[in-house]
């Protein structure tokens, strides 16, 4: 019988971490989003501007933080013998935020389209 080298346990993996906490903030920036949209009605109507002027900027901070936690995320997981869990959850979260987010996009063109 030979003898077996014991396996190698997988390494910390900081670069996972960071995509999993840029995830998490990914999260709590998405519900301030939303918070500040339910009262941009009142904000425009103080600031005397139109939705149209400012309707572009509120996904801007969410779209890069989501940008971020996905290249983490894939850094980690490219990274050899490193745990890939936290890799795994940040890249989920920042990729499904970026899919969900072009949906929104190409539905609001399409409807611009055929909308007259």
């Amino acid at each position: 019988m030979e003898p077996t080298t014991p396996a190698v346990a997988p390494q910390a993996n900081p670069v996972g971490t960071a995509s999993l906490i840029t995830g998490v903030v990914l999260l709590l920036v998405s519900i301030a989003t939303t918070g500040v949209s339910q009262a941009l009605p009142l904000i425009l109507q103080e600031l005397d501007l139109s939705i149209a002027q400012v309707a572009w900027i509120l996904p801007l901070p969410s779209g890069v933080v989501a940008v971020v936690a996905t290249v983490l995320g894939v850094i980690g997981l490219l990274l050899p013998n490193r745990r890939r869990v936290a890799a795994i959850i940040g890249t989920t979260l920042g990729a499904a935020h970026l899919i969900s987010g072009i949906a929104v996009i190409l539905s609001g063109a399409i409807i611009s389209l055929i909308v007259p």
